[in-house]
């Protein structure tokens, strides 16, 4: 008997064991925020006017044409930057020369990218999740000045909008271009780091998502099995006991002999001992040996 009620037992609590583990599907995420359409497109590129201490305008002498500078960005979400910036890199800028005019036929120049914010394969992403926005916070990027060791550091804010709904970008041109135009600040700190700030409007940063790009008609994510057993088995327990102490006083039974089923639960810590030693005696193929068949034995 010890052995089969002790299996029952070892069985429960392994059930119970596994159900309640859960594996999360959104590794790389804010809390309550949807960046499906963010974080599945390789990179994500925009340009703005230069901004201080990023990209300094370029603007060589040339004759019979038009030369323009301009900073251009690429970033992207729970993944590094690819081929464009350099190793373990998640954003980063570069300073975009073109030309137009007699001879040039519109063409650009780019120069060597610098990495504004990196990417560590081996660091949870930092996300601030709040109610209408969040913030991407990447790792330090590449020094600016290596006199003073500055350095940059980049955040992304994506701020709730419903209406601005973000589409994926046709990669097969080249064309990855933000959907949104963002605002760009840098500012530099007392402790000698280059902070760029970029921020956009974005449907799906608002609370449970929002627009075309969140997930207000989805429905809203189930209990998972382990929470539904927790939440069955203790007011299940709860009754067991009320309901078997009012049984037990009506048939006249006082003391302990009111606890319903005394005598298993007194025996419960050696049927989990029992348990225990059957399923090391499975996994190390040794013969299980309990003191009571000791006991019988002799």
């Amino acid at each position: 008997m010890a052995c089969g009620s002790s299996h029952l037992v070892i069985g429960c609590l392994v059930l119970i064991f596994f159900a309640t583990q859960q594996v999360s599907s959104e590794t790389c995420a804010p809390i309550d925020k949807d960046i499906n359409i963010l974080k599945d497109q390789n990179f994500w590129t925009f340009e703005v006017p230069h901004v201080e201490k990023g990209c300094i305008p370029f603007k060589p002498p040339i004759s019979g044409g038009n030369v323009t500078s301009t900073c251009v960005f690429y970033f992207s979400l729970c993944h590094p930057v690819p081929s464009l910036c350099t190793e373990n890199c998640g954003i980063c800028l570069t300073n975009k020369v073109s030309f137009w005019g007699h001879d040039y036929d519109n063409k650009a120049l780019y120069t060597m990218p610098k990495k504004t914010g990196g990417f560590d394969p081996n660091k949870k992403v930092n996300f601030d999740s709040e109610r209408d926005y969040f913030t991407l916070i990447y790792e330090p990027g590449e020094l600016t000045n290596a006199s003073t060791l500055s350095s940059f550091q980049t955040e992304i804010t994506f701020h709730c909008n419903k209406s601005a709904v973000w589409k994926r970008s046709d990669g097969e041109s080249g064309n990855n271009s933000v959907t949104y135009p963002p605002k760009v600040t840098v500012s530099s700190t007392q402790i000698g780091v280059v902070m760029v700030k970029v921020e956009f409007e974005y449907s799906g940063a608002c609370s449970k998502g929002g627009g075309g790009g969140g997930k207000d008609d989805e429905p809203s994510k189930p209990l998972s099995v382990g929470s539904i057993m927790l939440i069955l088995f203790f007011p299940g327990v709860f009754l067991y006991c009320v309901v078997g102490v009012l049984v037990n006083k009506g048939a006249g039974k006082t003391g302990k002999e009111m606890i319903p089923n005394s005598k298993f639960w007194s025996d419960l810590p050696g049927l989990i001992a029992d348990g225990f030693s059957f399923v090391v005696a499975k996994i190390t193929c040794s013969q299980m040996t309990s003191s009571r068949q000791s006991y019988n034995s002799m």
